[in-house]
C-alpha cells in the first residue's frame, strides 16, 4: 500500500541542517511544552513526552495516528488538573468540548503507566459488534477515536499527595453507535515498535504474523487482560483451528492444564465478545459445558475446547501481539529556489551525494527513534522547471499505482525529493507525523 504525501517545505539552503518538528500550537507534531509553576522544565517535557508515547502505541494497535501535543491543551488540561486536585476529587470539565481523560493515584512512582493503561483497560467493556456509550469505556473510546488529532495532558497534586492527571482530546469522540462503529478500530497491530512481519521480542512466540507468549498467571480475565495490555498486547483471540492448536502446544509446553483466551461475557449480558475485537469467524466449543454463576469467560484446554468458567477465578494465560505488515508511503519534498545542475542526474556527483545525505539524515535524526518508522529508500532528483531542481522519479506501477506529479501549480521554481518511508502499520494511516518544517 502507497501513499503520497505532498510537504510544502519552503525555501531551503543546503548547507543547514533540518531541525525538530516546530509546528503551530494546535500542531499534532510534538513541541516544546509549557513551563508549569514549580516544575523543572525538563521533567514536564519528559512526563508529556511519556505521556504521548504511551498512548500512541496503544492507538498504534488499533491502527489510528498518532496523537500530538497541544501547547494550549495542555494549559487548560493543567488548569482542570490543579483545580479538581484542590478539590481532591475526580471530574469530568462540563464546560469544555473536548474529549476527556482523568486518573488520580496515591502513587505518583509510575503515574504515567498507570493512567494510560487504566483508560485503555476499559477495552473489557467495548463491544465491537454493538457499540455503546457508557462510563465503563469512554475513556477507551477517546484514547484510540481515529479522528482526534490533538491531546493536551496536564498533572497537579493534591493536599492528600494524590496524582491526577487530566487530558483533553481534540476533535472529540462523538459516542453514537455509527460514529463508534467507524471511528473505533479492532486490533490490528502490536504498539511494540520496529518489528518486521515475523519478529517478535520480550520471549513471544511467532505464528501466523502473530507472536503468542503463555503467562502462567493465576490471574482472573480481567486482570489477565490488565497483564496483556501492559505488554501492548491482547489477551488472545482465536481466528483458525491452527491457532487453537498452536495454544495446546504452549500449554503442552508449560505443563499446564489450561488457559484464558481473550473471549468472555464480562458483562453479564449474556453475549460472549472478544477483546481485540475479532469477529467469530472460527469457533471451538467443548460439548461438555458446567454452568456458572455470575460472569463467564472462556478457557481452552489441553484435553478440552472452549468451556466457560466464573471470570473471577485464576488462571495461566496467553497473551498476542498481531504484528504490523509494512506499510510504504511515497514522500514528496518541494525544495524552493534552488536551481537545478545536471550533477543532480548522477549519483556519483558530490552535490547528488550532500544533498541526498542531507535529507536522509535529517530524517533519521527526527524519526528513528518513532515506533512507526523503519526505513526509507531515496529514489533520486530530476528537473520540474527549466533550470530549477526536482528531486525524485516515477514510481511505476502496479506497487504504486499513483503517478509523481509534474505540474504542482505552486509560484516559483522547486526541487522535487520523492523518498519511500516503510512504516509499521497496518492501514495507510500513519501520515501527520511526517510533515515536518525545514
Amino acid at each position: 500500500m502507497a501513499a503520497i504525501l505532498l510537504a510544502l517545505l519552503g525555501l531551503v539552503a543546503l548547507a543547514t541542517s533540518i531541525p525538530s518538528p516546530t509546528p503551530p500550537q494546535n500542531s499534532s507534531a510534538f513541541s516544546d511544552p509549557p513551563l508549569l509553576p514549580n516544575k523543572p522544565a525538563a521533567d514536564v517535557e519528559q512526563f508529556l513526552r511519556d505521556m504521548v508515547n504511551k498512548i500512541n502505541r496503544y492507538r498504534l494497535m488499533h491502527a489510528v495516528s498518532p496523537l500530538g501535543l497541544s501547547l494550549d491543551l495542555t494549559n487548560k488540561a493543567e488548569l482542570w488538573a490543579v483545580k479538581i486536585a484542590n478539590k481532591d476529587q475526580e471530574e469530568l470539565n462540563s464546560n469544555v468540548t473536548f474529549g476527556q481523560a482523568i486518573y488520580s493515584s496515591a502513587n505518583a512512582a509510575d503515574i504515567v503507566n498507570a493512567s494510560v493503561e487504566s483508560w485503555y483497560n476499559q477495552i473489557v467493556h467495548y463491544r465491537y459488534y454493538n457499540p455503546e456509550s457508557q462510563p465503563q469505556n469512554n475513556y477507551f473510546t477517546q484514547l484510540v477515536w481515529k479522528d482526534t488529532t490533538d491531546i493536551g495532558i496536564g498533572k497537579a497534586t493534591s493536599g492528600s499527595q494524590k496524582t491526577y492527571i487530566v487530558a483533553y482530546f481534540n476533535p472529540p469522540a462523538v459516542h453514537d453507535m455509527q460514529s463508534m462503529l467507524v471511528q473505533v478500530h479492532p486490533v490490528t497491530g502490536s504498539g511494540v515498535g520496529k518489528n518486521g512481519p515475523s519478529t517478535c521480542t520480550d520471549d513471544y512466540q511467532f505464528f501466523n504474523n502473530s507472536c503468542w507468549k503463555l503467562f502462567p498467571g493465576p490471574r482472573t480475565w480481567e486482570s489477565a487482560v490488565h497483564k496483556c495490555t501492559q505488554q501492548y498486547a491482547s489477551l488472545a483471540s482465536v481466528d483458525s483451528e491452527s491457532e487453537n492448536y498452536f495454544i495446546k502446544t504452549l500449554l503442552t509446553t508449560a505443563k499446564l492444564n489450561f488457559t484464558w483466551i481473550g473471549l468472555g461475557d464480562h458483562d453479564n449480558d449474556g453475549i460472549y465478545a472478544w477483546v481485540d475485537g475479532t469477529s467469530h469467524r472460527f469457533t471451538r466449543w467443548d460439548f461438555i459445558q458446567t454452568p456458572a454463576k455470575g460472569r463467564q469467560c472462556i478457557v481452552l484446554g489441553l484435553d478440552f475446547e472452549w468451556r466457560y468458567i466464573s471470570c473471577d477465578r485464576g488462571q495461566s494465560f496467553v497473551c498476542k501481539r498481531k504484528l504490523r505488515d509494512l506499510t510504504t508511503y511515497e514522500l514528496v519534498f518541494r525544495y524552493m529556489n534552488k536551481l537545478w545542475t545536471d550533477k543532480l542526474y548522477s549519483p556519483q556527483e558530490l552535490r547528488y551525494q550532500a544533498l541526498k545525505s542531507h535529507i536522509e539524515n535529517a530524517i533519521f535524526e527526527t524519526y528513528r527513534d518513532a515506533d512507526w518508522f523503519n526505513g526509507l529508500d531515496f529514489r533520486g532528483f530530476r528537473l520540474v522547471v527549466e533550470h530549477h531542481i526536482i528531486a525524485g522519479f516515477p514510481v511505476p506501477p502496479p506497487t504504486f499505482p499513483q503517478p509523481v506529479p509534474t505540474d504542482f501549480s505552486h509560484p516559483g521554481h522547486a526541487i522535487l525529493v520523492i523518498i519511500l518511508v516503510y512504516m509499521s502499520c497496518q492501514f495507510a494511516v500513519i501520515v501527520q507525523p511526517l510533515c515536518f518544517v525545514v
